[in-house]
């Protein structure tokens, strides 16, 4: 069995740190999606609100 070369042990920790930063970034912009989303629906929710206000009176 052959050991890694310290190249491809150096290689295999810079794909981790990129790969632990994309998915740091992907996480963000999930929570960054459910806010957005969450506001769409209140305003959606708002706007169904005014809209159908005198339809109920």
């Amino acid at each position: 069995m052959t050991h890694p070369t310290p190249t491809a042990v150096d290689d295999t920790t810079l794909l981790r740190q990129q790969l632990t930063g994309a998915l740091a970034e992907l996480d963000l912009y999930r929570q960054w999606l459910t806010h957005r989303t969450q506001q769409l629906a209140d305003a959606h929710d708002l706007i169904d609100h005014l809209t159908h206000t005198e339809t109920r009176e």
